[in-house]
């Protein structure tokens, strides 16, 4: 295969990964300047799993699903 070749993508969003690699490119720049508390909440953004039981916990307190945090922590 010859490296000077261009590789088309046949993605349905073909900007995807440019919009991926802008994201990347930002964060790495913006960097050193967030806080802790932002690194921290980035960190959790990029995390499937975390995501998926913050959204849990969300759809369960919209549902009437929760319990005093006395009660939890007492657990």
């Amino acid at each position: 295969m010859n490296p000077s070749a261009t590789t088309i993508h046949n993605h349905p969003h073909p900007y995807t990964f440019e919009k991926a690699r802008e994201a990347v490119i930002t964060i790495k720049t913006l960097r050193p300047t967030l806080s802790a508390t932002e690194r921290e909440t980035l960190a959790l953004l990029l995390d499937s799993n975390a995501m998926e039981t913050v959204e849990k916990s969300l759809e369960e307190a919209e549902a009437g699903m929760f319990e005093p945090l006395e009660d939890a922590v007492g657990r």
